[in-house]
């Protein structure tokens, strides 16, 4: 995890992103600044970038500012990848904190939305 300081913005940026090895494929990152967080995942969403994702998207339980997930870039999804998104929308939807909403997705991850949505799985801020 990673403050910086830039000239102009009234509060630090917050960067926090995980880089595996080359064979896992994927990318997480977490950008706050200016009373936004956004977590852009990129590549294969796999066991190792869930517990990543899990890891990263527990430092905004904290923040109290909307979260934008930004996920056109994923190329491959396996079921249980975004879990620690919906559980992370699902507690903000209790809390009455601002919520996890989507940005930009993939044809992979609107399937695995959409299949989430069928099945009573999906909440309400995380629907396009």
């Amino acid at each position: 995890m990673r403050l910086e300081s830039e000239p102009g913005l009234s509060r630090p940026k917050l960067r926090q992103s995980s880089r595996p090895a080359a064979r896992s494929g994927y990318e997480i990152a977490l950008d706050v600044c200016d009373g936004v967080a956004t977590l852009v995942l990129t590549g294969a969403l796999d066991a190792s970038a869930a517990n990543a994702l899990s890891e990263i998207i527990g430092y905004t339980d904290d923040i109290d500012c909307e979260v934008v997930v930004e996920a056109a870039g994923v190329t491959a999804v396996q079921p249980y990848s975004l879990d620690a998104i919906v559980r992370a929308a699902q507690r903000r939807a209790r809390a009455g904190t601002p919520a996890v909403v989507l940005s930009e997705t993939s044809p992979p991850v609107a399937e695995l939305l959409k299949q989430l949505a069928e099945a009573g799985e999906l909440p309400p801020s995380l629907r396009s």
